[in-house]
């Protein structure tokens, strides 16, 4: 039984200085959400003033949203020296920008088809 008792209390404590050193997500501070929300808005309207301008295009789909991809990733830089700063992993920091390329280029070759369809119901 005592060591059954021990077991646990063992495991709680390692559990416990294992949680400790993991960076929390509630860490970052309010005022450094904000930042990266900013940086993400900057990132967003970025994309959608260089799709506005290319409206009339010909190129691919995919072609389009990788060179609107392209242009607008500078955009994003500022957001890895905000995680920088407030320390946290770079691996995680790396995964939250792939998280966010990947979901805009989603939806920006999903805009980018939808408008070259319209385009092409236009012209019928």
């Amino acid at each position: 039984m005592r060591r059954v008792l021990a077991l646990c209390l063992w495991t709680i404590a390692a559990s416990a200085g294992a949680a400790a050193d993991e960076w929390q997500e509630s860490a970052l501070k309010a005022a450094t959400l904000e930042k990266v929300y900013q940086i993400a808005n900057q990132y967003q309207r970025c994309m959608v003033k260089e799709l506005q301008s290319q409206v009339g295009s010909d190129q691919d789909s995919r072609a389009l949203t990788d060179s609107i991809l392209k242009k607008c990733e500078p955009q994003l830089s500022p957001m890895r020296d905000v995680f920088t700063a407030e320390k946290v992993p770079a691996e995680m920091a790396e995964r939250y920008l792939k998280k966010t390329r990947t979901q805009a280029a989603r939806n920006l070759i999903r805009e980018v088809m939808a408008m070259q369809a319209q385009r092409g119901l236009m012209t019928q």
